[in-house]
């Protein structure tokens, strides 16, 4: 008899600065991040697996090391973006995988998200993939959504393997759709 694949819990709270006008939006954090036995270091956070290159990106883009929570958290600060996920939990085909494709049995933050959605001063929510654009979308099929939407290229590593494009490409577009929002802040 096969074991059972246990229901993994998003392990974050959505991180929202005061203001937060743009919100990121992602789909589930990798298994080191949900697994109670998971071999993670001790400050985990969004898109902390050595094998996501969100904050990579990001430190090239805004020429900052972001190899803390502190620093990640203080560019969201400074960006007034807030971050979350669309998956509040999930199991996974694959034990020690991290692919959106391999998550089943997904339960939407629908609540957590409509309370987002209620924050006047949003204009623009971003996605790290299609695949969480339209996970969101999912969860909230009766929502009108007045705000923008971006589907930024994905972090993954699995962008570049599959063919989607390059990471020069990949971080054009990052800079591109990110880099202005310093720049009234300025």
């Amino acid at each position: 008899m096969a074991a059972e694949i246990l229901l993994e819990r998003h392990p974050f709270a959505p991180f929202i600065p005061e203001p937060c006008s743009y919100l990121l939006i992602g789909t589930f954090p990798g298994w080191q991040s949900t697994k109670a036995d998971a071999p993670t270091a001790p400050e985990t956070w969004y898109y902390g697996t050595h094998a996501h290159s969100l904050w990579h990106l990001l430190e090239q883009v805004f020429d900052r090391p972001l190899s803390t929570i502190v620093a990640q958290k203080a560019l969201l600060t400074s960006l007034h973006m807030g971050v979350t996920d669309v998956v509040a939990a999930a199991r996974r085909r694959k034990p020690n995988g991290s692919r959106d494709a391999d998550l089943y049995d997904r339960e939407f933050q629908t609540d957590t998200l409509r309370g987002l959605l209620e924050n006047p001063r949003l204009k623009k929510l971003y996605f790290t993939s299609k695949q969480a654009q339209k996970w969101f979308n999912e969860a909230l099929p009766d929502v009108a959504v007045a705000l923008p939407q971006l589907a930024l290229p994905s972090p993954s590593p699995l962008y570049i393997q599959y063919g989607h494009g390059t990471e020069a490409d990949r971080l054009h577009a990052y800079r591109r759709e990110l880099l202005p929002l310093l720049e009234p802040l300025k």
